[in-house]
């Protein structure tokens, strides 16, 4: 191994390839969740049909209520 200054040559290059491998990993799991987030359906297929459960996520105005609402019209037996 050739020393220029004291220090082996292939830390630098050690460095640059851990970081390559890091940027290369995330741009992989940035495309992984733009394909998740656009494989989610926008519309419901059935949305008369009963289904086991309700799920009501929480955070917006009028969420609670709309679940409520399914499961007073029998949509499901569970909330």
């Amino acid at each position: 191994m050739r020393r220029i200054w004291g220090r082996p040559r292939w830390r630098p290059r050690l460095s640059r390839l851990a970081i390559g491998a890091a940027i290369a990993a995330a741009l992989a799991w940035g495309a992984g969740f733009v394909w998740f987030t656009e494989s989610i359906p926008r519309a419901v297929k059935k949305p008369h049909e009963v289904t086991d459960a309700i799920v009501v996520l929480t955070g917006g105005a009028g969420r609670l209520i709309a679940g409520l609402e399914l499961l007073a019209e029998g949509r499901a037996a569970k909330l």
